[in-house]
């Protein structure tokens, strides 16, 4: 293996339908008639695979041609990747500066802050559509600002002028047109890839936007698609640097993914099946916790705080949010990526010439104490390691755990992910689990390991069979189920348990059950499905249980009263639920709908 790829530590049925989203009220529910939608795309339709990683520091895309990768190895897929957009700001003539989604304006000067970590499960109605707002702008819109470091100006965020602005579909189209010509967004699947802790509420949103966006023309589109982005990670990992012959041979070892990015560290355990030329099995439960590396940033801002005072650096947050995320990105630049963890590390950092509207903000004894130093603060290894600890330590504690519920059987545990190029995590990962896995490798491409694995994920998922292997066959076998899932139907608010938490579910695995009208002349058949983390729930009302959503089934042929059984199936592994009801007494499917909580 190449020694610059990695550095290396060594102590069911065809017609599906998507979970669709309640919105405020049931008429807005999406309904698919089997055979009849024209969201799901043929094999004609499909060309060109898009993969989007929707970060919260960074983002990027890549798109390959199905065809032009027919008959290729795994290991040998042909992708193109651009990874300079939407959230990457541009000094005018110099070097790129990452500045970040943590605040999005929307209109009338409202702001969203920190747009991927807050899709929380619940919304306001009216906060819920600024968020949606503000994800369809950030798909939409690639912005290359002018920043002038030496004259920032107390008021430069919003009198930013702005130099270039395209709609990223349009980007992608110019990209893709020139590559092949013909080709257009039609003929375009779209990867969006999403961390581990997303509800299916947050997909849902996410759905709505990516059409709003214009990347699909339907919410419930089949040409669009999630991948958790440790497990994208896992397939760039065993793909395109061959990573399986350099330590895993044929003996099926399980392996750690840690995605480490701005916002989120998420994780997730795989083993590579042998005689396969890439198949990933999922062996415990993803995890992910929201500890990324702007959470560090979050702990300078407290640190700063005890110096000038922590309602002079909520003013700064209010009215001068531009020149707080310009030093926050120099105190990422000058000391977050430089710090390894030496005690002899220290950085004097001029508060006056990276930060002049803080001056504004403070007042009395501690301004005439800053005056006399010149606005230098000098920020020592303790300081640093007392931001970083806390982070660390909440990573640490995820990994401990997937290696307990693997019983310590893992090989080898590849880093992934921006802040895995911090080298204090790098040696405090290390220096942890040195005992445990004899292999931990970071990646030198840390950024794109979870867009190329995504493009990746996209090609080879693509069940129909007229496409030449590898392409035909799926990357992902299996997941491991999040949540105990059940209904009520059998009795009142008893918890009637269809698939358990921790089952090791097929992609296409159907959990099926059958029910037959409860009266003659009954037209349709509605019951509820509900979830839980708990492993043995008895009741619907209990602690821990949610509504998921309600599935209803048109019950066609009432002249033959009850003899009209149905069944039933729902397909858990994928990331989005996916349903299924046939009548079986002719064998046709039935016309479905489910509807998602709109509180969930």
């Amino acid at each position: 293996m190449d020694s610059n790829l990695y550095s290396i530590s060594t102590n069911a049925s065809t017609e599906s339908l998507s979970l669709s989203h309640q919105k405020n009220e049931i008429r807005n529910s999406i309904e698919l008639l089997d055979n009849t939608t024209d969201s799901k795309p043929t094999i004609d339709d499909i060309r060109v695979v898009v993969s989007i990683d929707f970060g919260t520091t960074s983002s990027g895309y890549a798109y390959a041609h199905i065809h032009d990768n027919e008959g290729r190895d795994d290991t040998n897929f042909d992708y193109n990747i651009n990874e300079k957009w939407l959230n990457k700001l541009f000094k005018l003539g110099l070097s790129k500066l990452e500045l970040g989604l943590n605040k999005l304006e929307i209109g009338s000067n409202k702001l969203v802050k920190n747009l991927k970590l807050n899709l929380p499960t619940q919304f306001h109605p009216i906060e819920e559509q600024r968020y949606k707002r503000a994800i369809t702008d950030y798909l939409k819109k690639m912005g290359m600002f002018n920043l002038f470091a030496d004259s920032y100006t107390e008021n430069h965020v919003t009198n930013v002028q702005c130099i270039r602005q395209q709609l990223i579909v349009e980007l992608i189209e110019e990209g893709i047109s020139e590559h092949w010509p013909g080709v257009t967004l039609k003929n375009v699947r779209w990867i969006l890839t999403i961390p581990v802790v997303y509800s299916y509420r947050s997909k849902q949103i996410m759905r709505e936007c990516a059409s709003k966006a214009n990347l699909t023309s339907e919410i419930e589109s089949d040409k669009l698609q999630f991948i958790t982005e440790p497990e994208a990670a896992a397939i760039y990992c065993m793909t395109k640097n061959s990573l399986r012959e350099f330590f895993l041979g044929k003996d099926e070892s399980n392996f750690l993914i840690i995605d480490c990015g701005g916002g989120t560290v998420d994780l997730t355990m795989r083993k590579l099946l042998s005689n396969c030329e890439v198949a990933l099995s999922e062996v415990t439960e993803c995890t992910g916790d929201f500890c990324g590396s702007v959470f560090i940033d979050q702990e300078f801002l407290k640190f700063l705080g005890e110096i000038v005072g922590h309602e002079a650096i909520e003013l700064l947050c209010e009215k001068n949010y531009g020149q707080m995320q310009y030093m926050i990105r120099v105190f990422c630049q000058e000391v977050k990526a430089k710090y390894t963890g030496e005690e002899n590390f220290s950085y004097e950092f001029d508060l006056g010439r990276t930060c002049k509207a803080l001056k504004n903000h403070v007042t009395g004894e501690i301004k005439l104490f800053l005056d006399k130093k010149d606005w230098m603060i000098k920020i020592c290894a303790s300081d640093v390691k007392k931001m970083f600890d806390p982070v660390i330590e909440r990573i640490i504690q995820l990994v401990r755990l997937q290696l307990q519920n693997c019983r310590n059987t893992c090989s080898a545990i590849f880093m992934v992910g921006g802040f895995s190029a911090s080298k204090y995590l790098q040696e405090r990962i290390k220096k942890e689990f040195k005992n445990d896995v004899k292999y931990i490798l970071v990646s030198p491409k840390p950024v794109t390991a979870v867009v190329s694995g995504a493009v990746v994920y996209g090609l080879r998922n693509n069940a129909d069979a007229s496409v030449k292997a590898p392409l035909s066959r799926p990357i992902i076998l299996d997941r491991v189920l999040k949540y105990t899932y059940g209904t009520n139907i059998l009795r009142s608010n008893e918890f009637s348990i269809l698939a358990k938490r921790g089952a090791q579910a097929r992609i296409d695995q159907k959990f099926e059950s059958t029910f037959v009208p409860l009266i003659p002349n009954q037209s349709t058949m509605g019951f509820k499905i509900y979830i839980t983390q708990n492993n043995e729930p008895k009741y619907c009302y209990e602690e821990g249980v949610q509504f998921l959503g309600e599935l209803k089934v048109n019950l066609p042929d009432i002249d033959l009263g009850l003899n009209r059984p149905v069944k039933f199936s729902i397909c858990f592994a994928e990331e989005e639920i996916k349903v299924f009801a046939v009548n079986l007494q002719n064998g046709q499917n039935c016309h479905t709908t489910f509807i998602l909580d709109s509180e969930l």
